[in-house]
């Protein structure tokens, strides 16, 4: 028999896949677990008990899913918005934000299917959301009480040459051929349309000549299937009425009228609202009076009100609408706002105006705004922009970076778009950390660490769930993330089927690790609009300004019913530092013994903590007041819900001369676990006192930092070790050590 010392004396790499339990041989074997549980894996390589939660409000429509958005002014003003079916309401330091007694709420246009696909980007008081289905809107706060949500009003906006649909239907006289006559049921031609295209389907025609207004005679470029009449809104003009030239009676200034005159008519009365380009400039037109004559406001200024020539000029739509769809990623970036990717231009990106984030006058200039699309050989549909050394794009295809080229800004004319990585990425907001990059990748069940390579002089991205995919088994994906960097750089992430769980990352110090933290009950179930568990999850700052918040939707069964309840992780008010109960609500003032106002915890056991002693656990009754009552009074109390922390080791390794002692019998006559600032723990099964006894009666117990000696005196060849908090008290483990017998056979 030998007997060996080995040691564990950090657990930065986090819980391990079942699948490595026989990777004894890599350095992370001895820096991971196989169980952490509601434990917090620090970057020094100690574990702590994550904070509990303080209970805030419940949600206005308990039966409806909602997200949580975060609205961050500053560091020491901040807030967390509720965004729920066609309503936002908002939260801050530590409370709901109330007018007259009453919820603070204001109406929004997304419906509760909308929620998970929508992305947002915010500058100070601004803050622009984006959606598919949805003009881009623009949320503005002027006080506590006072936010307003409208469309932006971009002016100008991006536009594109637009099909015209006419009205009536058309008829060709033949299928294919030349100088083929088209009719038309009325009177749509103008003398501009020489040149355009007829288009109805895959077929395809080039008009010739103007015959009258009900007919034109064009050149066939690919087949019609039949010579009977094409219904309306079944055929379409594209391209601009731009056969003559186009004069301005003035150029500028901006917002002044101008005349627009036409050599060869070309403007309709449903032309009111497009815009027209000459002369690198913009004019949106108000009124047609002819279809040789309209008025126009300046919205960019042109160069000169010398007539545009013709085909130089065009008639242009927004690009943003209804039928081509909404941009569904947004960012800043080199002073621009940045939007990308609608269903009629799915790899196109649009940057604003330098310095005027609605202004989308596409211009020559370095300061005008541009708009490219990205070429690549197969359709990539956007998914998320980030700014970084260069703008970021990821894809469903793949990862992009784009650049002004050699490391100069991005301007209309100077743009570079390079594809990087091509793993692909879902609609799940990606992190930014430091210098990287965090992205869901498209199956949402692996996390990838975006990141420029020395090595290989371009960007890689790594999997960073490849020691844990257990985390995120099939079905059960990423739908929500969110970084919070202090006190403790974590990942928070929401699965689809409820279960909060986080990854402690600090590159710099080489920790990645996976932890699970089962908020809500450990048992997730459906509900009715939702899930069982966390819903939702944002990070804001602190209102002490010297670290950050995580708040959550949780969504529980109280009294027989599923609520939504908000809550934070509260690092702050618990008599021994942070909470270490769910849902809790704190008392603090005189001596008390009857603790009222936990409807939100009808027929719930709970925790309760007075002045730092345990008072075990009681039920809030399901009638009448709901209130618990404790003896003795105390002054500091605590009431939550009960949740337990687990750390357990892998397969003990102790290498020796023969080898590795896998599969062999062993034992543990000494087993110590090193703390801090801890109280009550279980090794092993036993349970460790939390009153020690150094403490004085009458007064709260001490927290304990030092060494629990404990022993595991069976044989089995696993030897693993167990630490479970089921105590509402803290539980920070530095380190596992002792003695361990290994049998020769």
């Amino acid at each position: 028999m030998a007997r060996a010392r080995p040691y564990q004396s950090a657990v930065t790499a986090g819980e391990f896949s079942p699948k490595l339990e026989g990777r004894v041989d890599i350095q992370r074997y001895a820096m991971a677990c196989k169980t952490l549980e509601n434990f917090v894996a620090l970057p020094h390589g100690a574990i702590t008990r994550r904070p509990g939660t303080h209970y805030v409000a419940q949600s206005r429509n308990l039966g409806h899913r909602i997200r949580l958005i975060p609205f961050e002014f500053s560091d020491t003003q901040a807030y967390v918005l509720e965004f729920g079916h066609t309503y936002i309401r908002f939260y801050m330091n530590g409370g709901q934000i109330l007018s007259g007694g009453v919820p603070y709420q204001i109406n929004s246009p997304y419906f509760i299917n909308d929620l998970p696909r929508l992305k947002w980007v915010q500058s100070a008081d601004v803050m622009y959301l984006v959606h598919a289905t949805y003009p881009v809107h623009k949320l503005t706060r002027t006080g506590h009480t006072a936010w307003t949500l409208n469309p932006a009003v971009f002016l100008p906006p991006p536009t594109v040459e637009a099909l015209f649909s006419p009205s009536g239907t058309l008829t060709p006289a033949a299928t294919t051929g030349n100088g083929v006559t088209f009719t038309c049921s009325l009177g749509v031609w103008t003398g501009g349309d020489v040149n355009r295209q007829i288009i109805s389907g895959a077929s395809r025609a080039v008009i010739q000549t103007i015959v009258s207004g009900t007919q034109v005679t064009a050149d066939i470029l690919d087949p019609f299937p039949s010579t009977a009449a094409i219904p309306q809104g079944q055929w379409a003009l594209s391209g601009s009425p731009n056969a003559g030239t186009c004069d301005p009676s003035i150029k500028e200034p901006v917002g002044a009228n101008t005349t627009l005159t036409l050599s060869i008519g070309g403007f309709r009365a449903v032309d009111v609202g497009k815009y027209v380009k000459l002369n690198d400039g913009i004019v949106r037109l108000i009124s047609v009076a002819s279809q040789t004559s309209a008025t126009g406001e300046i919205v960019k200024v042109l160069t000169s009100d010398s007539p545009a020539a013709a085909g130089t000029w065009t008639l242009e739509s927004p690009t943003w609408s209804a039928a081509r769809g909404y941009p569904v990623a947004a960012t800043f970036h080199e002073g621009r706002l940045v939007l990308a990717s609608t269903k009629a231009q799915p790899q196109t990106l649009w940057g604003s105006a330098s310095g005027d984030f609605e202004n989308f006058g596409v211009g020559t200039g370095a300061g005008d705004a541009y708009e490219f699309s990205i070429a690549a050989n197969k359709v990539n549909i956007g998914r998320w922009l980030l700014p970084s050394r260069v703008l970021l794009l990821g894809t469903k295809g793949g990862e992009f970076r784009v650049t002004g080229g050699n490391d100069l800004p991005i301007t209309p004319t100077n743009v570079d778009a390079k594809s990087e990585t091509s793993y692909g990425s879902n609609f799940v907001n990606p992190a930014r950390v430091g210098a990287a990059i965090l992205f869901c990748q498209r199956s949402g069940r692996k996390l990838r660490e975006l990141a420029f390579s020395l090595d290989y002089d371009s960007y890689v991205a790594p999997d960073l769930t490849v020691l844990a995919e257990h985390i995120f088994p099939i079905g059960k994906v990423i739908q929500e993330m969110d970084f919070q960097q202090d006190p403790d750089p974590l990942l928070w992430v929401v699965r689809s089927d409820g279960m909060l769980v986080a990854m402690s990352y600090d590159r710099s110090n080489d920790v990645v690790g996976w932890h699970r933290h089962p908020v809500g009950g450990t048992q997730v179930v459906e509900v009715d609009g939702g899930i069982g568990g966390v819903e939702s999850v944002a990070v804001i700052p602190h209102s002490d300004g010297d670290r950050e918040q995580v708040w959550l939707s949780v969504t529980r069964r109280i009294n027989g019913t599923w609520v939504r309840q908000i809550e934070y992780m509260d690092d702050s008010q618990g008599f021994y530092g942070h909470l270490n109960v769910d849902c809790a609500l704190t008392y603090s003032g005189a001596p008390a013994t009857t603790f009222a106002g936990l409807d939100h915890l009808r027929g719930k056991v709970v925790d309760i903590v007075g002045d730092g002693a345990y008072y075990g656990q009681r039920t809030v009754p399901t009638t009448g007041t709901a209130q618990v009552v404790i003896s003795p009074a105390a002054k500091k109390v605590e009431i939550g819900l009960p949740y337990r922390s687990t750390f357990e080791t892998l397969r003990a390794e102790v290498a020796g001369p023969q080898g590795s002692s896998q599969g062999q019998k062993k034992r543990q006559p000494k087993v110590c676990i090193r703390a801090i600032d801890t109280m009550g723990i279980k090794i092993n099964g036993y349970q460790q006192p939390a009153r020690r006894s150094t403490d004085l009666m009458g007064s709260p117990p001490t927290l304990f930092t030092g060494d629990y000696e404990s022993s595991k005196l069976g044989w089995d060849t696993q030897a693993r070790n167990i630490v479970i908090q089921d105590l509402p008290f803290p539980a920070t483990l530095l380190g596992l050590f002792g003695i361990t017998d290994v049998a020769d056979y």
